[in-house]
Formats: structure tokens, sequence, C-alpha cells
């Protein structure tokens, strides 16, 4: 991925992994380990050992966001990286932590929005907690989900994702996080062909794999329209939702009579 990569974003990713050095997260990380194997077993444990892992990949966040001076900046890298690593195997995205646990859009919201970071010490005080007793190990766990539901209830349903699908394959991968009152993100480009019934004959990637950055992403009324700039062109589009799951594309400018391109979110 590093040829891909501009020098900005080059030294965003350094200062992420600086920091994990810098805080000795990976001392922190066998502790937690060792301190939660009598109890490893337990549902509850394995959620509290995933939030830390989590919270530890916020706090880098917030550390490399302050060293290079430009949240949005290190935010934008972050997709950047997201969008690579969709033609990546998945096994070294899971090692850049970019899909570890579904954690983008939250990692990405928080440095886009004025939030309170956790320290090392609430993360050192957190596992010594669960390895005290059982017991307040399953309650705490149990406070932390309640808290985190209502912050997930209010979450847009456009943000996460998406594959425009053809005949059951992904042709284009599209990204929406929230950012304000609209959205932020990248589209993959594709090249398609209509029959003449306005249903697609034709769908598949471009050569081209850097993908294209979002502009502009507003709500207009149930749907979002969203602009795209593909080699200086823009490109428009309005994505309307059937369920959580599945969206209606509709290309802004295409013939009258074609149908919609239908669109899965990724779980």
């Amino acid at each position: 991925m590093i040829p891909a990569l501009a020098e900005y974003e080059i030294l965003a990713v350094l200062a992420h992994e600086y920091a994990h050095i810098r805080r000795k997260d990976f001392l922190v990380h066998v502790l937690c380990e060792l301190l939660t194997l009598p109890v490893a077993w337990h549902p509850g444990i394995r959620y509290l050992r995933s939030k830390i892992s989590h919270t530890r990949e916020l706090a880098c966040d917030q550390d490399a966001a302050f060293q290079i001076g430009k949240p949005r900046s290190y935010a934008r890298t972050l997709l950047r990286l997201a969008s690579l690593c969709l033609h990546a195997p998945r096994e070294n995205a899971v090692g850049l932590s970019i899909f570890d646990g579904d954690n983008l859009e939250d990692r990405i919201m928080r440095l886009t929005k004025k939030r309170i970071a956790l320290t090392r010490t609430g993360l050192i005080g957190l596992a010594l907690a669960v390895s005290s007793t059982f017991g307040s190990g399953v309650v705490l766990a149990r406070a932390m989900s309640l808290q985190a539901a209502p912050a997930q209830e209010t979450l847009p349903s456009f943000g996460g994702t998406w594959h425009w699908m053809f005949k059951g394959q992904s042709f284009s991968t599209m990204i929406l996080v929230p950012n304000g009152s609209g959205y932020i993100g990248s589209v993959t480009g594709s090249k398609i062909a209509l029959d003449d019934n306005g249903e697609l004959s034709k769908a598949a990637p471009t050569d081209e794999r850097t993908p294209a950055p979002i502009t502009k992403a507003v709500m207009e009324g149930n749907a979002l329209h969203v602009t795209v700039m593909d080699d200086n062109q823009p490109f428009e589009f309005f994505v309307t939702l059937k369920n959580d799951t599945h969206a209606e594309i509709h290309p802004i400018g295409a013939p009258s009579y074609m149908k919609p391109i239908q669109a899965e979110k990724v779980r």
C-alpha cells in the first residue's frame, strides 16, 4: 500500500504506530491477557478485552492526530487506508486494525467531533477491575453495553461500507462515514452497460484501483445526495434505503428508463 500513499499519509501511519511504542501498548496488552486468563472463557470478558483493544486504538489515534496537528486529515488517512484494504488480503487489513471489530466508523467520528479520549490509566484500571473478581467484570460489561446502545441508535443508517451488486457480485465499493450534517467517504470506480429494459447488462470494476473521494454527501428528504469527483469530473447519485442493509443507487443524468443499482451493506 505504501506506493499509493501520499507523504502526509505515511507520516500519519508512522505517528500512530509510534504512539503504540511510546505508550508501551504491547506490554499492557500482554498484562491484560494474563490478568483475564482465568476467566477468559466468559463472553463478558471477551467483550471487555475487545473494548480495551478498541480504546487503545482510539488513544493512539488521538495522539497521532495531535502530533500531526490535523485531526481531520488524519481521519481522511484512516478512510484512505480502509479503501486500499478493500483490495488487500483480509489478514493484512486486520493487521492494520482497520476493520478489527468494525470500529472504523467510531474512530473517524471521534476524530471529527470533540470527544474525550480514554487515558492509559483508565485502561489499566479497567484491566485490574476485570482481574479482581468474576462478578465485577460481568457487571462492568453489562454497564458498558447499556451505555453503548443509545449511542449506536443515533448513528445514521447510511454510514458504513456498501457493495454495489450485479448478479450477486460486488463491482464497486462505497464507504460512507458521518461527518457533521453530511458524510465523507469514497467510491471505487466501475464501468456498466444497460440493456433495453434499463437493467444492468454488464458491471465491473475499472482498472484504476484508487477510490474516488466523496466531495459532498447531504440528505435531501429521505435520500442521500452524493457527489464524487472522478477524473476531475463530478459524478452524482442518490442513495435510498430499502432497510438497514440494502439500498438503491440512482445515478443522476442516467437514462430515465435505467433501473436503480442494488447495494448491500457489509456487516
